[in-house]
């Protein structure tokens, strides 16, 4: 089983505190997609009279709520959150393995960063892990964390010095950052600027052995997408600082619409626009049913009949399937 590579600025695998204050938490707030990302899709549909009788500034609000619409309707599929966010777990029945291990299943993925680790015999003798170098990956969703006396240097709460024994029932509570890195550029950013200002920092981070640093500045607007790397981030000036210069404009567009500087996978995004699409022919004649992927694809389609899924839906589901929480 593969172990976990450390990350930026840790010295330890996972643990790495920069870029999210200790206790902070966090729930994404911008769409997965924009108004132009949308417009300029091969899965987009008309939208020139989403408002009838409207001017274009009232019909792209229209548009610009269906895509947050269905930016949340891909979260209900995939059974999370997509966009970077900062969760509490806890567990009260861990059980100290033969090797002295204890392991957790993270309820949310991809895990991006461990922002802190308790255990403890109960809540009032939690306290933080001190051997956080031999924590790593089981998997996708599992953490394995040394917490037994075979494990030396390490100095448990509410245990005796040297860990756990096997066998030994404890409680853990944790705080991870999960999900992709999502924000909107809040400043223009032209030709050879090296900084960029973004609504937020979650979950972006420098390029090093363990991280790419490579993040897409999704310009619809004008045209002019861009892969760009991360050499620094400031969480507190929510700057991203670039390995090199941008080789294009990127002029920020008038609201509602945005550019979006994002490490989500373009399925994501493909799949959100397919699902905008099916909100945008429902045109509100029809409830919809929500289902989730993996469950019975029976709902009252906008754009079919009960127990139907119009192309639209069928599209996104096949996109965003490999993105559900319980997706192997």
């Amino acid at each position: 089983m593969p172990v976990f590579p450390p990350l930026p600025g840790s010295g330890s695998p996972l643990f790495v505190n920069p870029y999210i204050p200790a206790g902070d938490w966090y729930q994404p707030t911008e769409a997965y997609i924009s108004v132009s990302e949308y417009i300029n899709s091969d899965a987009s549909t008309n939208t020139e009279n989403l408002d009838p009788g409207g001017t274009p500034v009232q019909n792209t609000a229209v548009l610009f709520n269906k895509i947050a619409a269905a930016s949340a309707w891909a979260d209900l599929l995939c059974h999370q959150t997509l966009a970077a966010t900062v969760d509490n777990e806890t567990a009260t029945d861990l059980y100290v393995h033969r090797d002295g291990t204890i392991r957790v299943n993270l309820r949310y993925w991809p895990l991006q960063q461990l922002n802190s680790f308790n255990v403890g015999a109960t809540p009032s003798t939690m306290g933080p892990i001190s051997d956080q170098a031999n924590i790593w990956m089981a998997g996708r969703t599992t953490l394995v964390i040394p917490v037994g006396c075979l494990n030396t240097g390490l100095v448990p709460f509410g245990g005796p010095v040297g860990g756990w024994r096997p066998g030994r029932r404890i409680q853990a509570q944790w705080q991870y950052v999960n999900g992709w890195p999502l924000a909107t550029l809040t400043a223009e950013a032209m030709a050879g600027d090296t900084v960029l200002h973004v609504s937020n920092t979650l979950a972006f981070y420098p390029q090093s052995a363990a991280k790419s640093g490579m993040y897409k500045i999704f310009d619809a607007a004008s045209g002019n997408p861009e892969t760009v790397v991360v050499s620094a981030v400031d969480p507190v000036a929510l700057t991203l600082t670039l390995a090199s210069p941008t080789q294009v404009d990127h002029p920020i567009p008038a609201a509602p619409d945005s550019i979006n500087v994002s490490g989500m996978p373009d399925n994501i995004k493909q799949g959100v626009c397919f699902l905008t699409t099916d909100l945008l022919k429902a045109k509100g004649a029809e409830a919809i049913e929500l289902v989730s992927i993996g469950g019975t694809q029976e709902r009252i389609s906008p754009t079919g009949g009960a127990g139907e899924g119009s192309e639209d839906f069928v599209s996104a589901v096949e996109l965003l399937s490999r993105y559900d929480r319980v997706a192997l």
